[in-house]
């Protein structure tokens, strides 16, 4: 029998919170596509929910909007008020949306490039703030 949604969501967000950060949305994909996968596998989904489930690409046939975009999103199929989004630095957010209201219920920043990150702040340049 297979579980609830939300029990097999529920370990999809455990499972994309160890993970590491993605670089972009297609690495994103992957990931989350691939623990989808896991979490269906822990909780003894048959084994044609499976096969489906491996089977998803990162595509417009596959139900993908916005793929020319920076924010690409798919709405889910077994719980349509639940939408993924992927963006292009590889953040994923997972909101829920019903008609009188909206809840992000999972989001994680993608990895942020070397030539993205802050510059470091000299030694010194404490002592030059507001003088």
């Amino acid at each position: 029998m297979l579980s609830t949604f939300e029990t097999r969501f529920s370990t999809l967000l455990k499972k994309l919170e160890a993970a590491p950060s993605c670089d972009n949305a297609e690495a994103a994909f992957t990931l989350f596509r691939d623990l989808w996968v896991a979490s269906n596998e822990e909780h003894a989904s048959p084994s044609s929910v499976l096969e489906y489930l491996r089977s998803r690409r990162f595509c417009a046939e596959h139900g993908w909007q916005g793929l020319s975009t920076g924010v690409c999103y798919v709405d889910n199929s077994e719980s349509p008020d639940t939408r993924l989004y992927l963006h292009q630095d590889g953040s994923i957010v997972i909101q829920r949306l019903t008609p009188d209201s909206s809840t992000i219920l999972f989001s994680k920043p993608g990895r942020r490039k070397k030539t993205e990150q802050a510059a470091p702040v000299p030694a010194d340049a404490s002592h030059d703030i507001g003088h």
